[in-house]
């Protein structure tokens, strides 16, 4: 492909002519890094991070969802490995603020780029979020200091193209931002990532989490969640249940599919499953007027395996995913992030 002092322009794509990138329209929509191949125009999705999705150390316990997404759906899964990068700590990161050190993400045992660790992720067919969230924890240290910047660096990226349009480099490096976020600011900062959401009911995801323990005992339960006011529309979202993997927490303290019944939980319905994220979802839905979930097939459930044995109580974590009809009230603030992980625990009664 030749640049041209103009675009170039073809039944049903064009060229940027200082980029020699393709543009193409599909079904109404600009899509990105397209190709001819076998008579027809082949479009492949854009990996890319959404900028406006920062850490906030002022959500260290509840974490923050790194960005990533492509920019159109998927004809097929999307795997890759990813990384950390972490460079020197206070130095100038070239974008206004400083970099950002290992110690200032907690409750994680990250992948480290320098150490040769990589962990698998991958986006679903047709989907242009990850089932899996990756869920971050900003430190909150509560000092007055710069936006600091580390980077995801994805690799063996298969069916999508970075978003500079490479096809041949087998890493990209994607920043990540984090910003100091006093947990009583009402600062801009605050301002400009939060939803004014008075009109609609509040949900606090830590409800599942917060001095709460679901014991082993082969019984199916529900888990409890209540809206802040009946809803005038109908409240939905999507979890799903997935596992510390590297466990960060210590020996015996992570739990496993093992631990729960995942093929039989509802005895009354066999047919049902616990969602596992990467292989299902659950979707739970609250009905207008209502401060809680009311169709049984539409209530959050779990069932813990008995297994006989004496261990310490343990831990998985449930994500919950494209909440719509409410917003998320974490503490004192209110926010439309429409993904979210909280841990929950497991107990062993014996």
């Amino acid at each position: 492909m030749k640049s041209s002092s103009s675009t170039l322009i073809t039944d049903e794509c064009k060229m940027d002519p200082m980029s020699e990138v393709w543009y193409c329209t599909q079904e109404g929509r600009t899509t990105e890094q397209c190709v001819y191949s076998a008579n027809k125009w082949v479009c492949q999705p854009q990996l890319k991070i959404d900028a406006k999705k920062k850490l906030r150390e002022d959500h260290e316990d509840i974490g923050d969802t790194v960005g990533l997404y492509l920019s159109l759906e998927p004809s097929t899964r999307v795997p890759f490995r990813y990384c950390y990068e972490f460079l020197d700590k206070g130095a100038e990161n070239g974008a206004g603020g400083k970099y950002a050190h290992r110690e200032d993400i907690v409750y994680a045992d990250l992948p480290l780029c320098d150490k040769g660790d990589t962990v698998r992720a991958q986006f679903e067919k047709g989907k242009t979020t990850l089932t899996t969230p990756i869920v971050l924890h900003a430190k909150y240290d509560a000092l007055p200091e710069e936006d600091e910047r580390f980077y995801i660096r994805v690799c063996d990226l298969e069916a999508a193209v970075y978003a500079d349009g490479d096809r041949t480099e087998k890493c990209a490096r994607l920043p990540i931002d984090i910003i100091n976020v006093a947990r009583s600011s009402s600062s801009s900062e605050m301002s400009s990532s939060s939803f004014a959401a008075s009109d609609y009911p509040e949900f606090d995801p830590t409800i599942f989490a917060r001095d709460y323990v679901y014991w082993e005992g082969d019984t199916l339960e529900v888990l409890s969640i209540k809206l802040s006011k009946e809803p005038e529309t109908e409240v939905t979202f999507d979890y799903c249940y997935s596992f510390i993997n590297p466990c960060n927490l210590g020996t015996g303290l992570c739990a496993e599919s093992a631990d729960l019944n995942i093929n039989n939980p509802d005895p009354k319905n066999p047919q049902r499953k616990l969602p596992i994220c990467g292989s299902d979802t659950g979707h739970v839905k609250i009905p207008i007027g209502s401060l809680v979930p009311t169709d049984s097939a539409f209530m959050p459930i779990i069932n813990v395996k008995k297994d006989g044995k004496e261990e310490n109580d343990e831990y998985l974590k449930l994500n919950i995913l494209n909440l719509a009809g409410a917003v998320v009230k974490y503490k004192e603030e209110t926010f439309s992030d429409t993904n979210i992980t909280v841990n929950i625990q497991l107990g062993d009664r014996n």
